[in-house]
């Protein structure tokens, strides 16, 4: 039984045991001169500690010219709460309310996915996979339509010298509609026990000659989907089905033509070619590979929304011609063995006057899977993001990307990196000196987190700059106004005089006199004096008057 954290006495017991991992591990990455990238991410458990040991080596590529100047690499660790990343996360911790949902990141533009979700990105550099390879995106797995295709008998015809069925064996769409049409063949939709051939003797318009089998998957819906990319897959499968060697599975690909026709439209039509063959050992079937041809691809874009049957013929006969010479009757046929019939032997140009059967293993299954496949690793596109999008179609089923690891790295980057002398930090428009992530709320978060640089070094020269003016620096105009004044004049005249003074204007309207004295080489005594409303400013004249009326106070402070 575990040990309660609480003794008998109720006294804290610090002593709990804990367990320990070893996370060692080596992260060799590619970045550049400047960049803030991170190198170490990872969700640590209340109560739990990390310790890290860090070694750290750089190569650098040639450059084009040589940096001749002091650089600085540093790797520093922080500790983010989640609670700082996410308003709810205390009531969602304890359970206090229903509602709750963490933050997830939505990637629902080619530029976010570019920003967040690329190579290079800053969900690269947090360990999201970025790009795909190989098969991908799969469809359920499910059975095809089976038949057998047959003829009657009496088409076989015979001389002499055999008269042979033309068109066998069938490997594209034309030879397949060509056999149908020639010798009136149709499908019965069973998979039966066996394919059969009656005697030669005996074949007639009430007997059928079965040559293989016709697989299908009817009315699939074309989309964008279906392009260089897309792949179908043929499974086999049967119940005492145990790794085989590949030669038989050669054989069976070699039996095989695989087409898509157009629904209503026989004509058209395109013949998909065999890309690969394997056995999986996992699910314990057979799987062939094919893939859409360049005119299918290309007809695609303007038939968005056609249907199409896909079409699978398996030639279990390879080819059978009749004899009829006299009072003998007989068959020459080709059969080889293949993965299915894998305990048979091989007919090549057997003859026999005897019925044929092939009688197919226990439990034989046929189905089918389509999915996309990358021949060389390629970045996500909306299309092929298995990532939320709040604009993708199977959003329900598209992975949500927690947010926590984007906002700390966002969080640390503007509170100990950033420089908001020259950088602030915005949010909304609005200058932040006290929040540090664009959001605090949790579910869909719409933000965009990337990459960042740091700022250059801080020397004596970089530092040496005014103390920064928060806030919006006000305007104030530099205009005249005329004040009339009575002089005494030496003789006891009095004369009336106007004075042209010196005024500000700020923003509000707000008129004040200046006065001052000066000794030659400054100012002494300056004051501001509120004028009335009533007095009248001089009207500009020039361009030079109105460039004059918004000048900052920062302007004027620096001005020398």
């Amino acid at each position: 039984m575990a040990q309660n954290v609480f003794d008998a006495t109720l006294d804290v017991n610090n002593e709990i045991k804990v367990n320990t991992f070893d996370w060692s591990h080596a992260n060799n990455l590619t970045t550049q001169i400047g960049r803030v990238t991170p190198i170490f991410c990872e969700l640590v458990p209340s109560k739990s500690s990390v310790r890290i040991n860090p070694r750290m080596g750089l190569q650098f590529m040639p450059m084009v010219f040589p940096v001749q100047t002091r650089m600085k690499a540093r790797i520093a660790f922080f500790k983010y709460p989640l609670r700082a990343l996410w308003s709810g996360y205390r009531d969602f911790v304890g359970n206090f309310r229903q509602d709750l949902e963490e933050p997830y990141i939505n990637l629902n533009t080619s530029s976010k996915l570019k920003k967040m979700a690329s190579t290079g990105s800053l969900g690269d550099y947090l360990g999201l996979p970025t790009t795909i390879f190989g098969s991908y995106g799969q469809g359920a797995v499910a059975f095809l339509t089976i038949g057998r295709l047959r003829c009657p008998g009496n088409k076989a015809g015979g001389d002499p010298n055999y008269t042979m069925f033309e068109y066998l064996p069938i490997q594209n769409s034309d030879q397949y509609y060509s056999f149908v049409s020639e010798y009136g063949a149709t499908v019965v939709q069973t998979l039966g026990t066996s394919i059969s051939v009656p005697a030669p003797a005996s074949a007639s318009s009430s007997n059928f000659i079965e040559f293989g089998y016709s697989l299908a998957k009817l009315s699939v819906d074309i989309d964008d989907t279906f392009n260089a990319s897309k792949r179908f897959c043929l499974k086999v499968s049967y119940d005492n089905l145990t790794n085989p060697v590949q030669s038989l599975i050669d054989a069976f690909v070699n039996k095989l033509a695989c087409f898509a026709v157009k629904d209503d439209d026989n004509n058209t039509r395109f013949d998909l070619q065999v890309t690969s063959s394997l056995f999986n050992a996992k699910t314990n079937m057979v799987e062939v590979y094919f893939t859409l041809p360049e005119e299918f691809v290309k007809y695609v874009p303007e038939h968005i929304g056609e249907t199409f049957d896909f079409h699978i013929y398996y030639n279990v006969i390879e080819s059978l011609g009749r004899k009829i010479s006299g009072s003998t009757t007989s068959w020459i046929y080709t059969f080889h063995r293949d993965v299915v019939f894998s305990n048979e032997s091989d007919r090549i140009g057997y003859e026999t006057s005897s019925a044929i059967t092939y009688a197919i293993p226990q439990g034989l299954a046929f189905s089918y899977q389509f999915y996309d496949y990358a021949d060389s690793p390629a970045d996500l596109t909306l299309a092929t993001s298995p990532y939320y999008s709040s604009v993708g179609d199977n959003n329900d089923k598209q992975i949500k990307i927690s947010a926590y690891a984007f906002r700390a790295y966002e969080g640390i980057y503007n509170a100990y990196i950033r420089d908001n002398r020259n950088n602030p930090y915005y949010v909304n428009g609005q200058v932040q000196y006290n929040q540090w992530i664009p959001t605090y709320d949790g579910g869909l978060d719409d933000n965009i987190y990337e990459l960042h640089y740091a700022n250059w070094e801080r020397d004596f020269l970089t530092t040496a700059v005014q103390s920064p003016q928060q806030g919006t620096a006000p305007l104030v105009g530099i205009t005249t106004y005329t004040e009339t004044v009575n002089d005494v004049l030496a003789d006891g005249t009095v004369v009336t005089r106007e004075l042209s003074k010196l005024a500000l204007v700020d923003e509000d309207g707000k008129k004040y006199a200046l006065s001052w004295e000066s000794d030659g080489e400054a100012l002494t005594g300056v004051e501001y004096t509120e004028l009335d409303n009533g007095v009248k400013m001089r009207q500009p004249r020039s361009l030079v008057d109105v460039a004059m009326s918004g000048i900052s106070i920062s302007c004027i402070a620096s001005a020398d």
